[in-house]
């Protein structure tokens, strides 16, 4: 078990006994939520997978059952889902100890990773404009992680 100091540092007087908030966030912190907003990533890589997966003649057809039955069956689908479900459990517990408004910004990694695996494994475009959206990110975090 990890102890609550590394997760958050210490303790100060507040709602509940959780730190104010008003500190840096301590590197273990960062690093949770990073790979959080990874898993999110694999996990829409996973489901562009699955839907490349489809056969055209569902698809084409609109035949919704005949897709539910091809993704019900499909090992990067199932594995989709039960990555959300554990990334679902690990979200609970991040914000046991994390507050909402610093955890949640960082979730917008998950965009920036999953435009930088796009552009690798599926051969999508990146252009500018994107580049300069993730560095945005980038900046808007350290400046959260740094409140």
């Amino acid at each position: 078990m990890v102890s609550p100091y590394l997760l958050n540092g210490p303790i100060r007087p507040g709602i509940s006994g959780r730190p104010l908030g008003n500190e840096p966030m301590p590197r273990t912190q960062i690093l949770l939520l990073v790979l959080y907003a990874a898993g999110m990533a694999a996990g829409q890589t996973l489901f562009k997978l699955s839907s490349m997966s489809l056969s055209s003649s569902a698809s084409a057809n609109g035949n919704l059952l005949g897709k539910i039955t091809q993704l019900s069956l499909n090992p990067a689908f199932i594995s989709a889902i039960v990555l959300y479900m554990a990334l679902s459990v690990l979200w609970v517990k991040i914000l046991s100890f994390i507050a909402l408004s610093r955890a949640y910004p960082f979730t917008a990694l998950a965009f920036a990773f999953t435009a930088i695996i796009s552009a690798v494994f599926f051969r999508e475009m990146i252009n500018r404009s994107t580049i300069l959206g993730m560095a945005f990110i980038m900046v808007g975090l350290l400046f959260i992680s740094r409140a």
